[in-house]
């Protein structure tokens, strides 16, 4: 229910409208994305703090749709992502993965398939059409990351209205 609001219909006048949403929320999208992002490279350069770097990583994988959709922004942008991701983090990284693994493994399997039937061709071209076939198919990598923030989402919202059991 929350991701087929009628909105999501691609024309270009939509895709504009989109790309100045994001222009004018870039503030909030700022202040939810830079302390994570901090976070995780620092903790990333630590060595040792690299699983709590991969754990919050796919902790905030949803915070654009959160800023973008919620209306959140900040800690309260970043806490609702825990949220939506707590019982689901496994699920959230594996989804994840293999999104974003397939998408670079595509552009990989176009630059070797490239380098084999164009022997001739320089090695900066090759890398410039993987370099693009990744950049167009980062918005279907997103779609599908949309699709399962919209999962958490519905999921939440269920446990919510189901009651608990008093024992």
């Amino acid at each position: 229910h929350l991701m087929d609001d009628g909105r999501s219909r691609l024309t270009p006048r939509r895709a504009g409208s989109a790309m100045r949403a994001v222009g004018t929320r870039w503030r909030e999208l700022a202040s939810a994305y830079l302390p994570a992002a901090v976070a995780i490279v620092f903790l990333s350069w630590t060595g040792i703090g690299l699983p709590v770097a991969a754990w919050l990583t796919v902790r905030f994988q949803f915070l654009g749709q959160i800023v973008m959709r919620e209306d959140l922004s900040g800690s309260a942008a970043r806490a609702r992502a825990g949220e939506l991701v707590r019982h689901r983090w496994w699920h959230t990284a594996v989804v994840a993965l293999i999104v974003w693994a397939g998408i670079h493994a595509l552009g990989v399997l176009l630059g070797l398939l490239l380098l084999v039937a164009f022997t001739s061709l320089p090695l900066w071209t090759i890398t410039a059409v993987v370099l693009v076939a990744q950049i167009a198919l980062t918005p279907l990598g997103a779609i599908a990351l949309t699709m399962l923030y919209g999962d958490a989402v519905a999921q939440r919202e269920e446990q919510l209205r189901t009651p608990v059991p008093v024992a």
